[in-house]
Order: C-alpha cells, then sequence, then structure tokens
C-alpha cells in the first residue's frame, strides 16, 4: 500500500507459515520459533528474518490511528 492506509472492509490475503507455538507456563506470554525447510540444520551465515506481530483491543472503543508497538529480540548464537 505503499504507507497509505487500507480502507475499510477491504479483502486481504491471508496466508499460512511453518510456525511452531511454544508455549511456557512460568513467562509472561509464549513464543514462536520458525522453521525453514532450506535451511533444517538452522539459519545461514546471513538470514532475512521476516517478523509480524498481531494487536487486540484492549478497551471498548476502536478508532483510527496509528500502532505503534516495541519488542525485545534475544538472539543466542552457539
Amino acid at each position: 500500500m505503499n504507507g497509505k492506509a487500507l480502507p475499510l472492509n477491504t479483502d486481504i490475503s491471508l496466508y499460512t507459515s511453518s510456525r511452531a507455538t511454544v508455549t511456557n507456563s512460568g513467562a509472561d506470554a509464549s513464543y514462536s520459533y520458525f522453521t525453514n525447510p532450506d535451511s533444517p540444520g538452522g539459519a545461514a551465515a546471513m538470514q532475512t528474518l521476516a517478523l509480524s506481530t498481531n494487536y487486540y483491543r484492549t478497551g471498548s472503543a476502536v478508532t483510527a490511528g496509528t500502532a505503534n508497538a516495541t519488542g525485545v529480540i534475544t538472539f543466542t548464537y552457539n
């Protein structure tokens, strides 16, 4: 959409992924890991990561506007 807002009631395409969700009952939230059939043993020397998120309504009213988010990603290299 080149930075333009998506009009209301517009159809969008949804795609599936090879995502597996792991839930840790002692954590604040669950996390997911993604597998790449081209690299079954792990990431290549240079790897592109595609990130996405879901937004959930926390109040009764929803209005148009900017949806900002922050997060922390920790990478462990073995």
